[in-house]
């Protein structure tokens, strides 16, 4: 799975799910890619498990 949305600044968020069949875990990457004369400048990404949320979030986010 991926997405990747066009902001109204100079930056792009890009969100991929990665998984394997030979680890047990899987995440997701979101990237957010800022630009100067189309090229990279700077990149920050964040990892986040897929799992279970805690109680005080459920029903204000969902778990993909």
């Amino acid at each position: 799975m991926r997405h990747i949305e066009e902001t109204t600044s100079d930056k792009v968020i890009s969100v991929i799910y990665t998984s394997s069949p030979s680890f047990k875990d899987s995440f997701y990457a979101t990237s957010v890619f800022t630009f100067s004369s189309g090229l990279i400048q700077h990149m920050e990404t964040f990892w986040a498990f897929q799992d279970e949320q805690p109680e005080w979030r459920k029903g204000i986010s969902e778990v993909y």
